[in-house]
């Protein structure tokens, strides 16, 4: 299933896009295929989950909005085709 990630603010600046699409089931799936893809991103944006195995999360300046509702950080969180996810830190909107 694809999923949308836009970018705000350093994430944009780490991964050097406004936005990509990425196959995924869940926040996690979609943070583990952004650390691969962007080191840059991983180093600045990413921790390790040390609950869930190893699995990636952001870290405590980052977050996900959900169809720009619902703000989400469980990597368990299941997503669905279509969805739009922006990652952006906790200070962007002041």
């Amino acid at each position: 299933m694809t999923v949308t990630i836009e970018f705000y603010g350093i994430a944009r600046e780490r991964v050097g896009k406004d936005h990509i699409d990425v196959e995924a089931n869940s926040l996690g799936q979609v943070l583990s295929e952004l650390g691969e893809q962007f080191p840059e991103f991983a180093r600045d944006c990413l921790s390790t989950n040390d609950n869930d195995s190893g699995a990636k999360t952001l870290n405590q300046l980052f977050i996900a909005s959900l169809g720009k509702d619902q703000f989400i950080r469980d990597p368990q969180t299941p997503l669905v085709d279509g969805d739009c996810l922006l990652i952006l830190s906790v200070d962007a909107g002041g």
